[in-house]
């Protein structure tokens, strides 16, 4: 996942390892039950970071314009988590 790209989806690591790197510098490694791509997700802004895997991973994704739907559609569920 390259730093540059318009991707403003949240990614939750299912099981894995996933190196977080900065114009070609690692910085953190996550691993099971970590997230990342969190400030791209609540604030739609670019991504300065970049993200790869570093052995067999599974990840999950939430597309921000999908939360943004689903909190439109049920406005209650907006109250719980904000």
């Amino acid at each position: 996942l390259g730093g540059d790209e318009e991707d403003y989806s949240i990614y939750f690591i299912a099981y894995g390892k996933i190196q977080i790197f900065y114009k070609s510098k690692a910085i953190k490694e996550l691993t099971n039950g970590e997230y990342f791509g969190e400030l791209a997700f609540f604030t739609k802004t670019p991504r300065t970071a970049s993200a790869k895997s570093l052995f067999f991973s599974s990840l999950f994704y939430l597309k921000a314009e999908d939360a943004v739907e689903h909190l439109q559609a049920f406005p209650s569920d907006f109250v719980t988590c904000f």
